[in-house]
């Protein structure tokens, strides 16, 4: 039968998911590229065609990867690693794809075990960080300055974990160094004037800011930083100035809005102040003080309802950092627990991550799966109908849903399942495979040939769609209907 959900995500490479559709049963190679959707320029694909090295698919991923196609550049390293699966630079480039894909577990997996370059090694921090296992990225990131002293890379890395766990201490203890040998060095000093900005060290920072601004005086970066530690000395004119000049430099940075508002409000311009805070808002700024900054102005300017509403979310906000460490933590030993082979305990703590952050689709999708590893089938179509409830564009979960349904023998409603992934995803060809198979079930024979005919059109050389037309094809024998 068609491939599910499930076994899609056992069959990914390392988790990887190709343009949306079941892996070829002959790796990911020039042929499987064709056939997607992934058009690189010619005279990389032609010297991947007549020279198959894990370099010529490696130069393939990175032009893939720089023109942000994700998905294509992620196979064309896949095919390299199948050529040498100890080749860096290929696994350099697929950790990047996963990445920006959303995989941090898949890069893990990836990485962990392997012999590690410096670039790996930053690769293998970030997605340590991903999935809340912060200790770890730690001490894999020191070892990797122990080794690679001299790395920006691995400093930036480092450090810019202790500033997410708000350790200025340390952040700038691994800054420092770096900052001393190259005082030349515009982005050494940069993060340099980062960590002390976290470490609210303003004596430090103040003077080094200004010296960076009068090499680079238009950079919003430099700007912002030197805003952010005037505020808190209280130097509100100086602030305004740079985070105004930073905000019109790069207006979709968020937190730039919110500083803004927050020191236009301590000048008491609060009509101002209203439309940055605002602004940051809109932009997703995460810090909840935002919303009490907003109540407080609106407040000032007489609008106590609105400045209550605010209150609330500040109240709600202040809570959530805590919630997604806690998901993280969780989805993290979940993802272990089902590398183990405990189905079960990686389905329990799939619930606790989800339930630390409700709104996440991804993580009911992942809680179903365990399920359906557990061979919990009515616990999976719950956990599926909840990340549909929150994201119904969700195509992975309707097209799973729908092969629950099946299962269960409500082909209707499987039917409706797989109509709505194909809604959000038309070149989904699996899931036209599974549509098919549907209306085959319901005897609907020539509506499921137009599923299934649909599906050889997206993907002419997939087997289960080749299989099942030519089952349907029998079917329109004499005698059939």
């Amino acid at each position: 039968m068609v491939c599910t959900l499930a076994k899609f995500v056992e069959r990914r490479l390392l988790g990887v998911l190709l343009s949306g559709s079941c892996l070829l049963a002959g790796g990911a190679d020039m042929e499987a590229l064709g056939q997607s959707s992934c058009a690189g320029p010619e005279a990389l694909e032609a010297a991947a065609r007549a020279h198959p090295t894990a370099a010529s698919y490696t130069e393939l991923g990175i032009w893939f990867g720089n023109h942000r196609q994700f998905p294509c550049a992620t196979q064309a390293f896949q095919a390299a690693l199948k050529l040498d699966p100890r080749s860096a630079p290929a696994l350099d480039g697929m950790s990047r794809s996963l990445m920006a894909d959303g995989d941090s577990a898949s890069v893990v997996a990836l990485l962990e075990n392997a012999r590690l370059n410096e670039a790996l090694t930053v690769d293998l921090g970030h997605a340590l960080m991903k999935q809340g296992r912060f200790d770890d990225a730690a001490e894999t990131l020191s070892r990797g300055l122990t080794k690679y002293p001299g790395s920006q890379d691995l400093t930036e890395a480092l450090g810019g974990l202790y500033i997410q766990e708000d350790d200025g201490d340390r952040a700038v203890q691994v800054a420092e160094k770096t900052a001393r040998a190259h005082p030349a060095d515009l982005r050494v000093q940069r993060f340099y004037l980062r960590t002390l900005v976290t470490k609210n060290d303003a004596a430090k920072a103040i003077p080094l800011a200004h010296r960076l601004l009068a090499i680079a005086p238009d950079d919003a970066d430099l700007l912002y930083l030197s805003g952010i530690i005037e505020s808190w000395v209280s130097n509100y004119p100086a602030a305004r100035a740079h985070l105004e000049k930073s905000v019109a430099i790069d207006p979709a940075n968020a937190d730039c809005h919110y500083r803004l508002g927050f020191v236009l409000a301590r000048l008491q311009e609060y009509a101002s102040a209203k439309v940055e805070l605002e602004k940051a808002l809109e932009l997703g700024e995460p810090n909840p003080a935002a919303h009490y900054q907003l109540a407080m102005v609106l407040r000032g300017l007489g609008m106590p309802e609105q400045a209550k509403a605010q209150l609330k979310l500040f109240e709600e906000g202040r809570e959530a950092p805590e919630k997604r460490k806690l998901a993280a933590k969780k989805a993290a030993e979940a993802d272990h627990a089902l590398a183990a082979g405990d189905a079960s305990g990686a389905a329990a703590l799939y619930r606790e991550a989800f339930d630390a952050q409700p709104q996440e689709a991804m993580l009911a999708y992942k809680w179903a799966l365990a399920l359906n590893d557990a061979g919990d089938m009515n616990g999976e179509r719950a956990a599926l109908l909840r990340a549909v409830a929150i994201d119904p564009g969700f195509a992975l979960a309707q097209e799973q849903l729908g092969y629950v349904e099946s299962q269960l023998g409500n082909i209707s409603a499987a039917e409706e399942r797989f109509r709505e992934a194909l809604r959000a995803a038309p070149d989904y060809a699996q899931g036209w495979i599974s549509l098919a198979t549907a209306l085959a079930i319901e005897s609907r024979f020539p509506e499921a040939r137009q599923a299934a005919a649909t599906a050889l059109k997206l993907e002419p050389k997939n087997a289960s769609a080749i299989a099942l037309s030519k089952n349907l094809a029998a079917s329109a024998a004499p005698g059939r209907p």
